[in-house]
């Protein structure tokens, strides 16, 4: 079974600035929260899935995020609840673990992003190819995301946190084949300490996929279906 992962931990997503009274996840633009952008691919797959949503404590008890979470999700949405920070999204995403068997589908992805793209034809596509681990890109050479590098055979080689070793920057969107590898991969990018700057990304996963040699590919996207409302500009620049 298909189970999507949100991690919602991370300090900027709950960010206020003088002029907004609740955190940027929860700002509106046009009659709707940053959350609900975030979640609207959802409407996209045909097939069931379940969602695992990780949030901190805080979140619920200032914004009652729970509530929310179910009436732009689902009512039967899976909520994992976490006291303290964790190390990064890599770790967070570990905390799912409870809710997802060996042979399950995993897809990643994010609370602050807009992705205006079937995800169902992208996963569907991955399954087609036999892809093992499946990323989403496009074009920009902002310091601010990852980056696929790749060799003179077009093949991905590496993925490169916060610097553009190319154009291809990766969306907060990933695909595993199976749950057991991402735990695998997982844990093995953190035992190694694979951290940057004392994070831990999804991409040191990848990488350790890129490692063992199981077939990691990647769609690009146009980069006008694509938005991440990365701090209060971007929110604003969304509603222009």
């Amino acid at each position: 079974m298909l189970k999507i992962i949100i991690p919602m931990v991370g300090e900027e997503l709950y960010h206020k600035n003088s002029s907004a009274f609740f955190p940027k996840i929860l700002n509106e633009v046009r009659g709707k929260t940053i959350f609900e952008y975030s979640q609207s691919y959802l409407k996209n797959f045909k097939e069931s899935f379940d969602n695992i949503y990780v949030r901190p404590s805080f979140a619920n008890k200032l914004y009652e995020i729970d509530n929310i979470i179910q009436r732009v999700a689902s009512e039967n949405a899976k909520i994992i609840n976490v006291n303290d920070t964790t190390a990064g999204a890599l770790c967070t995403c570990l905390l799912a673990a409870e809710y997802w068997n060996d042979e399950d589908e995993i897809i990643i992805s994010s609370a602050d992003q807009f992705l205006d793209v079937n995800c169902q034809e992208i996963v569907s596509l991955f399954r087609e190819n036999n892809t093992d681990v499946g990323l989403m890109s496009f074009s920009s050479v902002h310091p601010k995301w990852s980056y696929i590098k790749r060799d003179s055979f077009n093949s991905i080689i590496e993925v490169v946190e916060k610097k553009a070793v190319s154009n291809e920057a990766l969306t907060s969107f990933f695909y595993f084949k199976k749950a057991s590898l991402f735990f695998r991969l997982a844990t093995s990018a953190i035992f190694k300490s694979r951290s940057t700057n004392n994070i831990f990304y999804l991409s040191a996963c990848i990488n350790e996929a890129l490692l063992e040699g199981v077939k990691v590919s990647s769609t690009k996207i146009e980069t006008q279906k694509y938005f991440n409302f990365y701090d209060f500009n971007s929110i604003n620049r969304f509603n222009q």
